[in-house]
């Protein structure tokens, strides 16, 4: 079999039209994304007309018997394209081959049919298994295609099929295959291509949408730091507007504070292409902020940062650090930073080193006679009181629940002497603008000086300690003293707790002791509990005590409270403590339906029960706020009444006896 010169250059020259192919994908290409449905259509149709212009232009071996590059257009439009291209060009390409005629009609169109039918095998069975090796896959296509090819020709009459054959079998086995790698190989290219910008533009508009909608602000900066590009939360995280930012430098947002961290940071991210770091930042429309700041190098003269605002976390890591280092109530210095201050101060350069311990005195009887927050509001004046007056250059600490140490660096003996006296002038001055002595703030001070090097300041500490607690001793009688007496002043200011109140009860009472033969301190503790019985009604509002109608249930629930209230009082002062139970149990009843214990019968001490009976009928025959006066007789028939339920009977009895 020798090959044909003049065949061979024509079906050269043929299969070089396919070229145009590669138009095809670029001209579909151009086709909008919303129109992608479309796109095998219009292929379909580009391809047919490819395929009718070279069929146009055959190479004619005799009459109606005409070759053409249609078998590697078909087959190759079936591999890269599909099945919707490679349908439209078959049944164009056998429209128009039936139209052209001739003996070759017939084997034209079964050519027609095969390439396409071995082309869409290729596609779908053989070529997404190999594509590693493309090119050996086409040619073993594109020569499978062309033997079938040949094989059609057999469809002409005998012998001249054979004739056909041999003369076109060499040229169209050499030549077509490798045209088809060619074409297939270039449109496979265009492919990959095409995916590539494809991918890279939906890679771009990922990124500009994660940078758009990113909860961190994003920025783009260039080599000098100058801001490019911003995103939506970095607006709203400044407060500037985006225009704002855009014509701004970096440094332009960052506290002036930190602007040489901000160089550094810079510095190191154009050097080694990353950093990370927190900076204080300006905010446009507020208070400054904390951002955390994380950049990279986007390319040689873009980088990209990555903020988010930590103003809450550092603003939760500033008052941890505050409060590990300070009093929650007063806003001093705590225990622990005094002890760790004490080991930096204690040096030669501070000498004379000068310690003052404070005590308030009786605290814990203001806590117990008039709740914790009145013992708070009394810690907390006495800090002001103290920051006030002990200077600039001294360290106040407090130190305990009622302790107060200062440090006075540089100050000797005398100096502290006269600074404490400075502080006693304060406190007087205040406790002198008070209506009421009971809630005067007393301290107790002690003080001792380190004068040389070698001396062992808790040996100081130690001293002043000692001198302070003498101090207390001596004062704390007195402060008692004060407190009780001003809760008596603020007992006799309601109406019905009068003197003339007390001395009725103190009157009644005697005679019910003297009728039981009540041992002598038996007596002197009715008459303390006739006077102080009702002591716990300082820790209940005046507006309840005088409230002109019926309490409601929360009022009558917070008027219930005083005999716990007195008790405390009571227990509080070793005056009043031997009454203290007998307070506490003045409400009871004797069917044990009373207030707060609900105790029954002999459970209630005598001394309650005693109180129950007068104090019920002097209220009856007295006015208060709330009620009338009734008469003498309508008391007794009622005290009767309530005799061995309200009241102990035998205590009844000798009260009727007495009036």
């Amino acid at each position: 079999m020798k090959m044909n010169y003049t065949i061979a250059m024509a079906l050269i020259n043929n299969a070089a039209l396919l070229l145009a192919l590669s138009a095809v994908y670029e001209i579909t290409y151009l086709i909008p994304t919303k129109y992608k449905r479309i796109r095998p259509v219009v292929s379909g149709m580009l391809i047919a007309g490819f395929c009718i212009a070279i069929m146009k232009v055959p190479l004619v071996l005799a009459p109606g018997i005409m070759y053409d590059a249609r078998t590697i257009l078909i087959s190759t439009a079936a591999l890269i394209f599909g099945n919707i291209p490679t349908g439209i060009t078959v049944i164009v390409a056998s429209l128009f081959r039936l139209a052209t005629g001739g003996a070759g009609a017939t084997p034209g169109l079964a050519i027609i049919f095969s390439s396409a039918l071995i082309g869409l095998a290729w596609r779908h069975w053989l070529y997404p298994r190999s594509k590693k090796w493309n090119w050996l896959n086409i040619y073993l296509m594109s020569m499978t295609v062309h033997v079938v090819m040949l094989a059609c020709m057999l469809l002409l009459p005998y012998p001249q099929n054979l004739i056909i054959i041999s003369e076109i079998a060499l040229p169209v086995l050499l030549i077509y295959p490798v045209a088809a790698i060619l074409l297939s190989l270039l449109l496979l290219r265009q492919q990959e291509i095409r995916s590539y910008q494809k991918q890279l533009k939906e890679s771009e508009a990922r990124y500009s949408s994660y940078i758009e909608n990113a909860p961190d602000g994003i920025a783009v900066i260039d080599e000098t730091g100058k801001l490019i590009e911003v995103n939506e939360a970095a607006v709203k995280m400044t407060g500037f507007r985006k225009e704002q930012l855009l014509s701004m430098h970096f440094y332009d947002m960052i506290h002036h504070d930190f602007h040489d961290a901000c160089r550094k940071m810079l510095k190191e991210l154009f050097h080694t292409g990353s950093m990370s770091t927190e900076l204080k930042y300006w905010r446009q429309d507020g208070p400054e902020g904390w951002m955390s700041v994380d950049a990279v190098r986007l390319s040689a003269d873009r980088y990209l940062c990555f903020s988010s605002d930590i103003t809450k976390r550092k603003k939760a890591e500033e008052d941890l650090v505050y409060l590990s280092n300070h009093d929650y109530l007063t806003g001093l210095y705590n225990r622990r930073f005094f002890e760790n201050e004490i080991k930096t101060i204690d040096s030669k350069a501070n000498l004379p080193l000068s310690y003052i311990a404070g005590d308030i005195n009786g605290l814990k009887f203001i806590n117990d006679v008039f709740g914790e927050a009145e013992g708070d509001r009394m810690i907390v004046q006495a800090a002001k009181i103290l920051q006030n007056h002990v200077g600039e250059k001294a360290i106040l600490a407090r130190t305990g629940g009622d302790e107060f140490d200062i440090l006075l660096p540089n100050t000797d003996l005398k100096t502290a002497s006269e600074k404490i006296n400075e502080i006693r002038k304060a406190f007087h001055e205040y406790n002198r603008n008070l209506a009421n002595d009971g809630f005067h703030i007393n301290l107790s001070f002690g003080m001792a000086t380190k004068e040389y090097n070698g001396e062992e300041f808790a040996k100081v500490m130690k001293m002043a300690g000692t001198q302070m607690y003498q101090s207390k001793l001596l004062e704390k009688k007195s402060s008692h003293s004060a407190v009780l007496e001003s809760i008596k002043a603020a007992m006799q200011e309601n109406s019905y707790e009068t003197k003339a109140h007390a001395e009725r009860l103190i009157n009644l009472s005697k005679k019910i002791a003297a009728k039981l033969n009540l041992e002598q301190w038996e007596k002197n503790h009715l008459i303390l509990l006739a006077t102080l019985h009702d002591i716990g009604k300082v820790g209940v509002s005046d507006r309840i005590l005088n409230k002109p109608d019926k309490l409601d249930e929360e009022e009558w629930n917070e008027i219930k409270k005083h005999p716990e209230i007195g008790y405390r009082i009571a227990i509080s002062s070793s005056e009043l403590a031997p009454i203290a139970d007998y307070i506490l149990c003045h409400h009871e009843r004797w069917d044990g339906k009373g207030y707060p214990q609900k105790i029954a019968g002999k459970e209630i001490p005598l001394l309650s029960r005693i109180i129950s009976v007068v104090d019920a009928y002097d209220a009856m025959t007295q006015d208060r706020p709330y009620r009338k006066a009734i008469k003498r007789s309508d008391a007794i028939k009622e005290i009767k009444k309530n005799s061995g339920t309200q009241f102990d009977p035998e205590i009844v009895d000798v009260f009727l006896d007495c009036i």
